[in-house]
């Protein structure tokens, strides 16, 4: 897994006017997701979503496709924190 984003790295290092084109499907690669996943703090406050480490991976594998379906085909769209104020707002 790790290969591929260490040739890119020696890549952008060894040639500074290097073009890079077509690197999302390195980033929406559901392993890819799983190693971010895995190396974040588990008792890390809730992002502004709401979504904690151990709810997000109670169903983690189904969120990961889901996660990567939506990156691929660029329907991903993150809250904003101010959005994250307003379901908050609205929650009280």
């Amino acid at each position: 897994m790790g290969t591929a984003l260490e040739g890119i790295r020696r890549t952008a290092r060894g040639r500074r006017d290097a073009k890079f084109a077509g690197l999302l499907h390195h980033i929406y690669a559901v392993e890819r997701l799983q190693a971010a996943y895995l190396a974040l703090k588990r008792d890390a406050a809730a992002g502004v979503d709401g979504q904690t480490w151990q709810s997000y991976g109670r169903q983690l594998q189904s969120n990961l496709l889901d996660l990567s379906d939506r990156l691929a085909r660029g329907g991903y769209r993150p809250a904003t924190c101010e959005e994250s104020v307003h379901r908050q707002d609205r929650r009280e």
